[in-house]
């Protein structure tokens, strides 16, 4: 779907905006400091529910005022227009509404409106930590395939309840309760969806990274590779019954898709050590 309006009231200098949008591109200029930033912060509010400059919402809401709205026509040539709504007050209470009604998973209007915000540290997702890389890849399979949103959380889910069995052990494997071998049955099964997932999305990633980088940057050569979170050619399940000591020993659970990685590499060394921020 496309955003063809757009409607901010006390965000940050805004006190009040209304906006149609065109189809293409839109651009907004101005001075510094005439809200023009915080246009682009009200999407991402709306389709994230949160800002991507800060984690405080105090800070986005216009001084002296209790709450903020962003409100947003959606047009789609199946669907025709939907209208969607965020209403945030300061102690963080949200609302969210479809079609003036209450909605409250803030992942259906994710889904209606897919954003990637792109900023001048952009660099930092290849220099950055693998956790950085793995909320970029979860963020985009998410919008090729919306049924991966609850396979991450009941894995999420899975994991968490392992490695209270695991710390209730106080370093003792003799310790385990029987919970544990339900906990792992569930947890390999899900960590298991969630690569077959993950991998197909970096399938299609890889060709369309590169015919861009073709584009942009021909002379240099990158590679996306995929990394599991546990020994390439061993199954999970085998991955995760070798580690069972070592994770009793810490309280933690070590192999698993929350350890997987995307890297990049160039000409078979890390691109983060062989290649320069503006590369």
């Amino acid at each position: 779907m496309r955003l063809a309006r757009l409607e901010i009231t006390q965000v940050r200098n805004i006190a009040q905006l209304a906006v149609d949008l065109s189809a293409g591109l839109n651009l907004f200029y101005g001075p510094n400091g005439a809200g023009k930033t915080s246009i682009l912060e009200a999407v991402h509010l709306l389709a994230r529910g949160r800002s991507f400059r800060t984690h405080r919402i105090g800070s986005v809401i216009t001084r002296g005022r209790d709450a903020l709205w962003v409100h947003a026509q959606l047009q789609d040539e199946r669907q025709g227009t939907l209208g969607v709504g965020l209403h945030k007050r300061r102690d963080n209470v949200a609302e969210l509404r479809v079609n003036g009604v209450a909605e409250r998973r803030l992942s259906r209007i994710a889904g209606l409106l897919p954003l990637q915000v792109l900023l001048p540290d952009g660099a930092d997702l290849v220099l950055s930590h693998p956790g950085e890389r793995r909320r970029f890849l979860d963020w985009g399979m998410f919008h090729v395939e919306q049924s991966s949103l609850p396979v991450l959380r009941d894995y999420q889910r899975a994991l968490r309840q392992r490695n209270v069995v695991l710390r209730a052990a106080r370093g003792r494997e003799a310790a385990l309760g029987r919970d544990m071998d339900s906990w792992d049955e569930q947890v390999v099964t899900l960590a298991d969806q969630v690569d077959v997932l993950r991998r197909a999305y970096v399938a299609e990633l890889t060709g369309a990274f590169a015919v861009e980088l073709a584009r942009l940057s021909p002379e240099l050569e990158v590679e996306l590779r995929y990394q599991s979170g546990w020994s390439d050619g061993v199954s999970f399940e085998k991955s995760l019954r070798e580690s069972r000591a070592r994770d009793v020993k810490s309280g933690a659970t070590h192999p698993g898709p929350h350890r997987a990685d995307l890297r990049l590499r160039s000409a078979g060394h890390a691109a983060a050590e062989s290649l320069s921020r503006g590369q």
